[in-house]
């Protein structure tokens, strides 16, 4: 979580992708302000988002550098990417369903949509989006996400 709003082209963002065969420079479309590369072998894939673009601003950086934004790993039951194999960050496992990570986290998310089967833990320096197999009820998780904060949380 260290390269998270770390520029894009910094070297311990760039080790890290080739730590994980992400090859390929990210291109913004004109007029969206983030892109993504992944590695769907290794159940892997990384943002990058325009500075001027993030929900919490980090004042430090122009607003037209390209940023390290997210990185979402994915579970064994997602069609397209192969099971991300390494151990998650924050000690999270792919069999979490929404009330173990509620009680992992030790706290409600911040943000829900239950229709996608999606929750949001908000923390000071970044925040965890789990997408759950079944709505969160046992089926574990079929993806999670740390990006940078969408609200500011004191710490």
């Amino acid at each position: 979580m260290g390269l998270l709003g770390k520029p894009a082209d910094d070297a311990d963002v760039l080790t890290f992708l080739a730590d994980y065969e992400i090859v390929g420079k990210p291109k913004l479309k004109r007029g969206e302000p983030d892109a993504s590369l992944k590695n769907a072998k290794r159940g892997i894939e990384v943002g990058v988002r325009r500075a001027s673009a993030l929900d919490v601003k980090i004042p430090a950086l122009p607003p037209t550098t390209l940023v390290f934004w997210t990185v979402r790993m994915y579970g064994p039951t997602h069609a397209s990417f192969t099971a991300f194999g390494e151990d998650l960050p924050l000690g999270v496992r792919f069999d979490f369903g929404r009330a173990e990570l509620e009680a992992h986290f030790g706290k409600k998310p911040g943000a829900e949509n239950a229709d996608l089967g999606m929750a949001r833990w908000d923390f000071a320096e970044y925040c965890v989006f789990g997408r759950f197999v079944d709505g969160g009820k046992d089926g574990g998780l079929r993806s999670l996400s740390i990006q940078l904060p969408v609200v500011a949380v004191s710490p």
